[in-house]
């Protein structure tokens, strides 16, 4: 813990607030998982534990890979969205994978399922950049065509696909992905 003055605490925490877009500090509280008394004892105590620090600065982080993806689907459009939605889900791990052996085994489908589903916002958007790229690319209008032209191009094998989706989507996870 940092002493410091209570005018300099509470511009910490004034802009703790403002990181994590909290209106109040029962909203800041819930937001880094403290009791909503703790914020107060910070001010008493003239001290923000460092741990608090580095929750918002952890969630600041995400908020703004959030906007950013928010702001990348508007500029993409629905059209693009949902053709990037439909690969999403066209290339999530299935049962039929299983049986053809494809990428996911058994002992694991649980486990690849449930981290798969946990990124789906951020795949969706992965695809759906993948499915502004072919138009530009192929001049091509139609964000359902594009899509098309990427399943074909991939000849049954769309593991290099999944790959450069899911690191794409572990970027915007990050905040890492740039526009």
């Amino acid at each position: 813990m940092t002493v410091k003055g209570h005018s300099d605490v509470d511009a910490e925490i004034a802009a703790m607030k403002d990181a994590v877009g909290a209106e109040n500090n029962a909203q800041l509280a819930d937001f880094i998982g403290v009791s909503r008394n703790a914020i107060s004892l910070w001010r008493k105590r003239n001290s923000i534990p460092e741990s608090a620090r580095r929750k918002v600065a952890t969630l600041a982080r995400y908020g703004a890979g959030a906007r950013a993806m928010d702001e990348k689907r508007i500029e993409l459009g629905g059209a693009v969205i949902h053709a990037g939605r439909c690969l999403a889900l066209a290339l999530a791990p299935s049962v039929d994978s299983l049986e053809k052996g494809g990428r996911y085994h058994l002992s694991n489908y649980g486990e690849v399922l449930t981290h798969y589903s946990s990124y789906f916002r951020e795949l969706e958007l992965s695809f759906a950049e993948m499915v502004a790229e072919r138009q530009q690319l192929s001049g091509e209008k139609n964000a359902s065509e594009a899509m098309s032209v990427i399943l074909r191009e991939q000849r049954g094998d769309y593991t290099d696909l999944y790959e450069r989706a899911i690191q794409r989507a572990y970027a915007w996870r990050a905040g890492e992905a740039t526009q």
